[in-house]
């Protein structure tokens, strides 16, 4: 997938993938990073705004809940992984 400022590419139709995409149109192309290393900004403002639409729009709240537990569980899945 590729942002830009003015139109998004995107590999398949998903929907959580439209929404994401959406997400970095409406808050990360109004936003500038100050720094390469506040980039993971504009993908957690995207991120959740996946996570919102699969919340409101695309699942059921059990679905939901079972989503949200197996994201927790892939990213506490990494070991001796740095987050700088």
């Amino acid at each position: 997938n590729l942002e830009t400022q003015t139109m998004s590419s995107m590999s398949s139709w998903e929907k959580y993938l439209i929404a994401h995409e959406l997400a970095h149109q409406w808050f990360g192309n109004k936003v500038t990073c100050g720094t390469p290393g506040d980039l993971w900004l504009n993908e957690a403002f995207a991120t959740f705004g996946e996570h919102l639409a699969n919340e409101k729009l695309l699942m059921n709240n059990t679905e939901f809940l079972n989503y949200l537990l197996s994201e927790k569980n892939y990213c506490t899945s990494f070991t001796n992984q740095s987050v700088a």
